[in-house]
């Protein structure tokens, strides 16, 4: 159970993912959005996305910014 802010925008992240509202072909929402929606500062959006990547919900792009992790998204067999 997410404890700290960070968690709770990453775990809100994390669903919006699993449910599909945020998919593979989607940038997630950067983190100046995020910390507006959920009322906290730069840094704890920041480091939300850093939690999800961590997670393997998200990855880097061409263009550096940050994308659904295709290989995790539902429906998607994973590789190996």
């Amino acid at each position: 159970n997410p404890r700290y802010p960070y968690e709770m925008i990453a775990a809100d992240l994390g669903r919006r993912i699993e449910q599909g509202s945020i998919k593979s072909v989607d940038d997630v929402p950067p983190a100046a959005a995020l910390a507006i929606e959920h009322d906290v500062s730069l840094a704890t959006a920041k480091r939300a996305l850093v939690l999800t990547q961590e997670w393997g919900l998200l990855e880097r792009s061409d263009r550096n910014t940050l994308r659904v992790n295709a290989k995790r998204t539902p429906g998607t067999a994973p590789e190996g």
